[in-house]
């Protein structure tokens, strides 16, 4: 299962650390398939079978992707629960029923991406690399807002209203 685009982690890691993310499935084989796909890229893999275990997780560790199983039920306790945290995770939702509707659906409710299982490990890897290529985006984002002074912010503000 060695990928062509394997290549590409590389730049994704950049310095902040590993790729991480949590699967939340009642399915054995979701879990054994993601640990061989996530053990062949060196990222680390989170192992939850329901919503409580994996809210536990959550608060325990900074998890910037979730992977979660439509038939969890509990998409959207997820989603409020990631919104938060400081630096709210990436929703991934999977589902053997997979389908338009069903996809529309999570995404408009807040999901990042969709997957069907049983899971192709092409798609696992560039679905979980584009979330947390996003998830590290808005990260520093985030942190470089918090670290501007507000004053500093504010003088831009006005400079830019006196001009115009």
């Amino acid at each position: 299962m060695n990928l062509p685009c394997s290549v590409e982690i590389n730049a994704l890691r950049g310095s902040d650390g590993i790729v991480t993310a949590l699967l939340v499935s009642p399915f054995e084989s979701d879990h054994a398939v993601l640990r061989l796909v996530f053990s062949r890229d060196n990222w680390r893999l989170h192992s939850a079978y329901d919503s409580e275990a994996a809210l536990s997780l959550m608060s325990k560790d900074t998890i910037p992707v979730i992977i979660c199983n439509l038939r969890n039920g509990d998409l959207k306790g997820l989603l409020e629960a990631s919104a938060q945290l400081p630096n709210p995770s990436k929703l991934i939702v999977s589902s053997r029923l997979m389908d338009e509707r069903l996809s529309a659906e999570a995404l408009n409710m807040g999901a990042h991406d969709v997957l069907a299982t049983p899971f192709d490990a092409r798609e696992v890897f560039r679905s979980v690399s584009m979330a947390w290529h996003s998830w590290q985006r808005e990260n520093r984002s985030a942190t470089i807002r918090r670290k501007q002074p507000q004053s500093a912010a504010q003088g831009r503000v006005l400079v830019r209203t006196a001009r115009t």
